[in-house]
């Protein structure tokens, strides 16, 4: 491991915007000087063939309204990636980054505490840490101590990790307003679906921390800003209109005040701000915490850590996010610590080593130039969650289209049943069966045999190879009504085509639909005879069933831009990042929809079907072991 060491690079993918002024990248460079210093008296280290560098700068994506207000300077940002300095091989284990504990971002080493006593970090809602367990206010919170950081300054011993951040924040889909260019784009995708059930729900967040505005508004509002008072005496206006005039609005006149977080310090010694400027400032940071942030351990949660939010994500990464988190929830101790109860052992005086976290090369790496990105993932996350929590739209290869089961009777779960079915009773009794199947087929508790089933997700499949003993990957025991989705290749889910058959099964049948009549059929279908003419007739009619849904997705797509359009609007320069991601998405969900169109008509042909089935199934001669 070595210092960091970085420089500024034009061969960043971000280069590619139009340059800023000289001044900007300076300053980024000068900023980016300092954060090395700081890392490295703060227990920071990276590999000695990797250097952070800062790119030459793009649009900040501030909200609209704060445009007029500022010159092409100001809304430029710098980020930082992780390269390679020289060819080299790195082998599987080396570490890429180490940071010690001490030096991430969390309510736990925030001074939020000491200034405000009556702050408690959350705890974990479980005795395991995972996204599910982590408790709902982990965002919130971690939110509200970055802010709390952004406000005390030079005074904040992260300061120099701090100048590093976008100013504005990150503009996610969850700002984009009914009517906006950015919704318009994402309209009948499943960026919009999942808005509309994040708007619907009552639960405080999504599993992976995409906390909804509601909620972070009621945090706030409720809780947030009588810490920030009481923290910061006199940052909160007691009038109920804003003291100045702040680029909020459309103003821009000279006594406009622009709302950013690199900033906000030296406004808090002139001026107090008001419960809804602070509002916009704690939205600002907290997008900042929905990209960046980390689960820790029971002691930490959620956090800020430095030089791992700079590794770039792709699904097919080079490193991967390693922290012990098994620690006393009371001190953060790895070892035994005095609030373990120990009986009448008493706990032992030695000095516990520092800990820290790591990112690790996952496999062996042969880098055969320097300045070659290093990626992280963030997670196995589809095109549209990434979009949602991230801001940004990945590559094709990661994207999927979804439907809900009919079982959930929102306006989508009907339109499946709609496209499927013509009833949405029958519809919803077919998904019944399904999840029975997949219970038999996927369940290794349950004793039976597993010889009808085929696995068609190339995703989890290794072609031409046996599957683990337990091949759970379209099922969940807590969610048998698993999502019905395609994949960027065409191929369609377990889930959507059983589903399929079993309304075909139903209608070519009345009244014998079964778990044990839809696997046979299903059977049958991928092992094709020329006599199975019925089974050949009930499989087409599934397949015509999913060409119904996956058209009915492509015409709405297409009555509100052409694929041209598309096209013109995610290539041009001109328009902001957040438009053109918006339908570098739509393009992609358009590609995905039309791949499957073609794979299907793949499965129609019998010799075809038995290729596929060598490639993306398999058949169990024997019982699961128990």
């Amino acid at each position: 491991m070595a210092a960091l060491a970085g420089s500024a690079s034009a061969s960043h993918p971000e280069s590619s915007a139009p340059g800023p002024p000289v001044d900007s990248l300076t300053l980024a460079t000068e900023k980016h000087a300092a954060f090395r210093d700081w890392c490295t008296d703060n227990g920071i280290e990276l590999h000695s063939n990797l250097e952070i560098r800062i790119s030459s700068g793009v649009p900040a994506a501030p909200r609209r309204d704060d445009l007029l207000a500022l010159s092409p300077e100001e809304i430029v940002h710098h980020g930082m990636a992780v390269y390679t300095v020289s060819k080299k091989r790195i082998k599987k284990g080396e570490e890429a980054a180490s940071i010690s504990k001490t030096a991430i971002l969390s309510p736990r080493t925030s001074s939020l505490s000491r200034y405000d006593p009556t702050f408690v970090p959350c705890t974990v809602g479980g005795s395991k840490l995972n996204n599910e367990t982590t408790s709902s206010l982990a965002t919130p919170h971690l939110a509200l101590c970055l802010l709390h950081e952004f406000i005390l300054g030079a005074r904040s011993r992260f300061a120099p990790y701090l100048a590093t951040l976008p100013p504005f924040g990150v503009e996610l889909p969850r700002h984009w307003v009914e009517g906006s260019p950015e919704y318009a784009l994402i309209k009948h995708t499943d960026v919009e679906a999942h808005l509309k059930r994040l708007q619907r729900t009552t639960s405080a967040d999504s599993p992976d921390h995409t906390v909804t505005d509601r909620f972070l508004r009621q945090f706030f509002f409720d809780k947030g800003v009588k810490h920030l008072d009481r923290a910061h005496p006199g940052l909160v206006s007691s009038a109920a209109e804003p003291v100045a005039s702040t680029s909020t609005s459309t103003s821009t006149s000279a006594d406009a005040v622009v709302l950013r977080l690199d900033v906000i310090h030296e406004l808090a010694h002139s001026r107090s701000f008001s419960r809804e400027e602070l509002w916009t400032l704690y939205d600002m940071a907290a997008t900042l915490v929905s990209t960046r942030s980390f689960v820790i351990d029971l002691f930490h949660v959620l956090a800020m850590v430095p030089v791992a939010d700079a590794f770039d994500h792709r699904s097919t990464n080079n490193v991967e996010f390693e922290c012990d988190d098994i620690v006393c929830p009371e001190c953060g101790a790895l070892d035994v610590c005095e609030h373990e109860d120990l009986g009448e052992i008493e706990p032992m005086g030695r000095k516990e080593e520092p800990q820290t976290v790591a990112l690790t090369f996952n496999r062996d790496c042969t880098y055969y130039a320097g300045r070659t990105p290093v990626y992280n993932s963030y997670g196995d996350l589809s095109a549209h969650e990434v979009l949602l929590r991230f801001g940004f739209t990945p590559s094709l290869h990661s994207m999927k289209c979804f439907w809900p089961s009919p079982l959930v009777e929102d306006e989508y779960g009907i339109e499946v049943a709609r496209a499927l079915s013509n009833s949405l009773p029958d519809a919803q009794r077919a998904a019944i069966v399904v999840d029975a199947a997949l219970l038999v087929t996927r369940d290794p508790q349950v004793k039976q045999e597993r010889p009808h089933f085929y696995r068609m997700d190339t995703d989890e499949c290794i072609a031409n190879q046996e599957p683990p003993m337990n091949p759970i990957i379209d099922y969940s025991a807590t969610q048998p009504s698993r999502w019905l989705y395609i994949d960027q290749a065409g191929f369609i889910s377990d889930s959507l085509w059983l589903l399929a058959l079993a309304l075909a099964v139903e209608e070519t049948r009345p009244n014998t639909l079964d778990v044990s009549r839809l696997l046979e059929v299903n059977e049958a279908w991928w092992r094709p005879v020329e006599a199975q003419v019925e089974t050949e007739r009930t499989g087409k009619l599934a397949i015509s069933k999913i060409r119904r849904l996956v058209k009915r997705r492509i015409a709405r797509l297409e009555e509100a831009y052409s694929d041209e359009m598309i096209k013109d609007i995610s290539l041009s320069p001109s328009l902001p990042f957040a438009i053109r991601g918006a339908a570098v998405y739509n393009s992609h969900e358009r590609d995905c929809l039309t791949n499957c169109l073609a794979v299907l008509n793949r499965f129609t042909a019998v010799t075809e079907r038995k290729e596929l089935s060598k490639m993306y199934s398999y058949r169990p001669e024997t019982s699961p072991q128990s």
